[in-house]
Order: C-alpha cells, then sequence, then structure tokens
C-alpha cells in the first residue's frame, strides 16, 4: 500500500470530493478508490473482478484500511466511478503516478501503440488487438490490454475501467468516454452539474455587538457596519477546493506578509472544506481564528425545535431564540445536553429525537469553531453573508438560467471575469489584456495607452 515511505496510496484520493448523499454513504470513498486502484494494478479489468480480488484479499486490505462495511459489490463500484469528478480523480493519479515514477511527474510523454494480429482473426469475429502505453523516459509500461473477441463491434463494457480512461472532460456534465449517446447509463442522472468553488478574502475593522442586539432582543440600536474594503472574490469550476483555499491563504499573505493582524476564516461546516482549511492554516499560520457560519447553526436549531413543537408556531420560535441566545454566549455545551434532556423526558422515541441527536451532535463536535462570545466581544463577524452573495450573484445569477449549457472552459472564463469585475478590477485587468493583444500583434506599433481599441 505505500510505494514509498514519504508517501501513502490511502492520502493520495483526499482531494476527490464525494458527490454521494451523505445519509446512504455505507462504504468509505476513499478506501473504495484504494481497493479499486489495487486491484487494476493486479491485473483486474472490470468491477466484478475488482469485487472479486477485493474479497479475496480481504484479510490483507484490512491490515490498511478499516473496511467496516466490508467489500462493495461490483454495482457499487459502477456507480461511484460513474459519479465522481474525473478531473478530480485524474489530477489525484498523475500526482501519485509522478512520486512513484518521478520522470512523468512533470507531464512527460506516455506513448500508445496498438497493433492488430496477423491471422489472428476468425469468420464473424474481430482479429486481436493489443494496446500498449509506454513511458519513454522511464523505460516503463504502463500496462497492455487485449479486448474481448465478439462477433458485433461494440464498445467496452461500462465495466471496464483503466487508469488511462481519466481523461479531462471537456464540458461539466462529460464523464467517461464510453457513455450512452441515445439514453442514461447506470448511475447517471440528467441536468449534471458541477460545483463552484468560492472564496474571498476582505479587511473590514471591527463591529461590536452583543448577543441581545443580534437576536433582537436589545432594543439599544446597534453601531452602524463599517464598510468592507479591499475585497477580491473569485470562484473557479476547474480548480479542487484545496487549489482555491491555498489561493486564498497566498492573498492574504501577499496583504500581511509580517502576519500582524488577525486572521480569521470564516466556513459553512463542510467537512471537507474544514480539513482543507486546517491543512493551510498549518502550512501557513497557526494562530488563525476559525469561526463556524452562524445561519448554518440557526437551520440545525429550527429542525430539532420541530421535534418539540409544531411547525410555525410562535413556540418553536422561541425555542429557537432562546438556545441561539445561549450559543451566542457561548454555552455550546449546555444547549447541546438540554436538548437532549428534554428530547428523553418527552420519551421521543429514536425516530422522532433524531433531528435533536443529529443537532446536539453538530453543535459538541464543532464546538471549538462556535466561540461566538470571542467573536462577538472582538467584534469580529460570524456568519458568511458575503460569500452567500457572492454564490448568488457570481455563479448562480449567470450561470443557473434555464436552458443554459456551458462547456467547462466557457464556464470557466464567464466566472474569471464576473469575478474581476465583483473585485472592482475588471476595467484595470481590461487594460493589461489590451495592452498584450497590441503587444503579440503589433511588436512594432508604439505602445499607447489612449489608443481606443475597437468593439
Amino acid at each position: 500500500m505505500t510505494a514509498a515511505s514519504k508517501f501513502r496510496l490511502v492520502d493520495v484520493w483526499v482531494g476527490v470530493r464525494d458527490p454521494r448523499q451523505a445519509k446512504k454513504v455505507e462504504h468509505d470513498l476513499i478506501e473504495l478508490l484504494v481497493v479499486s486502484v489495487s486491484a487494476v494494478l493486479s491485473g483486474a479489468d472490470t468491477f466484478v473482478e475488482i469485487e472479486a480480488w477485493a474479497k479475496e484479499k480481504l484479510e490483507w486490505l484490512r491490515q490498511y484500511l478499516k473496511l467496516e462495511q466490508g467489500i462493495p459489490s461490483h454495482d457499487t463500484f459502477g456507480r461511484v466511478f460513474a459519479a465522481i469528478d474525473p478531473d478530480e480523480f485524474e489530477a489525484a493519479f498523475v500526482r501519485w503516478v509522478g512520486q512513484v515514477l518521478p520522470v512523468l511527474a512533470n507531464g512527460d510523454v506516455v506513448a500508445i501503440d496498438d497493433k492488430t494480429s496477423r491471422r489472428s482473426g476468425k469468420v464473424g469475429a474481430t482479429p486481436l488487438h493489443l494496446v500498449s502505453a509506454f513511458a519513454a523516459q522511464g523505460v516503463w509500461c504502463s500496462g497492455s490490454a487485449r479486448p474481448p473477441r465478439s462477433r458485433t463491434r461494440r464498445p467496452p463494457s461500462r465495466n471496464c475501467w483503466r487508469p488511462w480512461h481519466c481523461k479531462a472532460a471537456s464540458s461539466p456534465s462529460m464523464r467517461w468516454a464510453h457513455k450512452l449517446k441515445a439514453r442514461l447509463s447506470k448511475g447517471e442522472k440528467r441536468n449534471r452539474k458541477r460545483m463552484a468553488t468560492v472564496a474571498s478574502v476582505y479587511e473590514v475593522a471591527a463591529h461590536l455587538r452583543t448577543a441581545g442586539q443580534i437576536m433582537g432582543q436589545d432594543e439599544s440600536s446597534a453601531p452602524k457596519r463599517p464598510k468592507v474594503r479591499n475585497k477580491r472574490v473569485w470562484a473557479s469550476l476547474r480548480q479542487t477546493p484545496a487549489e482555491v483555499i491555498e489561493e486564498m491563504f497566498a492573498e492574504a499573505e501577499r496583504r500581511d506578509p509580517k502576519q500582524e493582524r488577525t486572521w480569521l476564516v470564516l466556513v459553512d461546516g463542510q467537512e471537507a472544506q474544514q480539513r482543507e482549511v486546517e491543512a493551510a492554516i498549518a502550512r501557513h499560520r497557526n494562530d488563525v481564528v476559525v469561526i463556524q457560519d452562524f445561519v448554518h447553526v440557526l437551520e440545525y436549531l429550527w429542525k430539532a425545535a420541530y421535534c418539540f413543537h409544531a411547525d410555525g408556531t410562535p413556540e418553536a420560535e422561541t425555542w429557537v431564540l432562546e438556545r441561539a441566545y445561549a450559543l451566542l454566549q457561548g454555552k455550546v455545551s449546555d444547549v447541546a445536553a438540554g436538548m437532549r434532556r428534554s428530547a428523553t423526558r418527552q420519551g421521543l422515541s429514536e425516530e422522532a429525537r433524531a433531528p435533536v441527536d443529529k443537532c446536539a451532535d453538530y453543535l459538541l463536535k464543532n464546538k471549538e469553531r462556535f466561540d461566538y462570545a470571542t467573536a462577538l466581544a472582538n467584534g469580529w463577524p460570524i456568519a458568511t453573508r458575503i460569500i452567500e452573495g457572492a454564490c448568488r450573484h457570481l455563479v448562480k445569477d449567470r450561470m443557473d438560467l434555464t436552458g443554459a449549457r456551458w462547456s467547462l472552459g466557457g464556464a470557466e472564463a464567464v466566472l474569471r471575469l464576473r469575478s474581476l469585475r465583483a473585485s472592482g478590477d475588471f476595467e484595470e485587468y481590461m487594460a493589461f489584456h489590451h495592452r498584450q493583444e497590441r503587444q503579440r500583434n503589433y511588436m512594432s506599433a508604439p505602445q499607447n495607452d489612449n489608443v481606443k481599441m475597437a468593439a
């Protein structure tokens, strides 16, 4: 499971996002990918063979993986590989191959060679075809495949998977090259969408408020909100969340190279996002304060409130306001314990109290990021309103129009232009663009910025 002491195969797939519904997931995505790649490297050609290999090697695999639910079925392997992002899988696989064979790390050419053996055909059947992938710089053959004989020419089976199938998709809806054109394959969904990652870096003065002012229980007027300065926002469909977060920290370092200011990171509670943020903090600055969005907490409280009170009643609203006020005062553990006691005293069944337990677990799991009392005392923001607004006007208002169909390159270009405009850099960028175009097309022409460009 390890090709060298400095890296593990398990760590290769951390950047691949899991597209499955969290409540229905039985098998860990990273473990599933590790098992699949190990089986293919051992000679498995189809998902059925991957399942058979994994069951035979189960004891050995459990030396490195938990596999609490055992080995997934071949159908599960097929559905997962049909759903994951091929760009993310390709990037992770290429990084791993570059570590195994460093000569391939810089994008060196892998030669693909195929040939047809003479006199190997039969009447009504195709002849023998051999395909090999050869890394010339490393003198290394990545694989040789013999397609199955058949009486009719047809594309490879959906269950046939090879590492080199992970070719970059040309559009957000494109997955594997052998998908059917006339109908959906198993595991595919209509109107498949791709998620954009949005980040923002800005500067703002402290805004002191009390818990009562936020919840509307303090009648005294809150101080005027300070204006956000030097805001830069950007979004990407091509880049992984880890890459966008790394750019966010790089922008912060550019603005504050001596780290004299307080750095705050506001997140919305997504676990994969939190892991990437924590990894970036470890690389850049250890005293960064992470605050979880207060609005997301309220959604959990509302769902828990409906276990005790009817939907839309004043009693449910009062229940939520009381516990939200306690959270703003830093009483996270008390709120979690109190709602569980209430569910037990009322004799709620396990199913009826599930939202209560889920909310309590959520509060305790993220307790360190719910220190709203300290945040309010220092005048720090506690909600991701800037990012929520950017997701709406930067991405949704343009990309989610009815009937719109985007290629990956076109969608990425539009997002970059809209990000420049939202950050106030569009005019400066266009001036730079015009200078570059003049330099490229008219090297001998004088560089006069006052020359008006034709539309």
